[in-house]
C-alpha cells in the first residue's frame, strides 16, 4: 500500500505568507513621483505651494522653483501651484 503524504500546514502557511509578501511589495511599487519646476514669464517662482487637486498630496518648491511629490498612487490628477503675488 502507498502512503499518501499530506502537506504540512506550516509549509502551506509559509508559502501563503511569502506570496502575500510579494503581492504587497508589488502594490508598493505602484506609487510614483512627480518632479517639476514652477515658472512665470519672469523666471522661477520660489517657494510656491504645489498640490494635487482632490488629494492630501502636496509640497513646496525650493528657492529655484523646483519641487518633488513622492508616493503618488497611479492615476490622473490636476496639478495646482499657488504663490503669494501670483494669480
Amino acid at each position: 500500500m502507498r502512503r499518501i503524504a499530506r502537506k504540512s500546514p506550516v509549509k502551506l502557511r509559509f508559502w501563503m505568507c511569502l506570496c502575500l509578501g510579494f503581492m504587497s511589495w508589488t502594490a508598493v511599487a505602484q506609487e510614483f513621483m512627480i518632479t517639476g519646476e514652477v515658472n512665470s514669464p519672469d523666471g522661477p517662482v520660489p517657494f510656491a505651494n504645489i498640490y494635487l487637486r482632490g488629494t492630501a498630496h502636496g509640497t513646496s518648491a525650493d528657492e529655484n522653483g523646483l519641487f518633488t511629490l513622492h508616493n503618488i498612487p497611479k492615476g490622473s490628477y490636476v496639478l495646482l501651484a499657488t504663490a503669494v503675488g501670483y494669480e
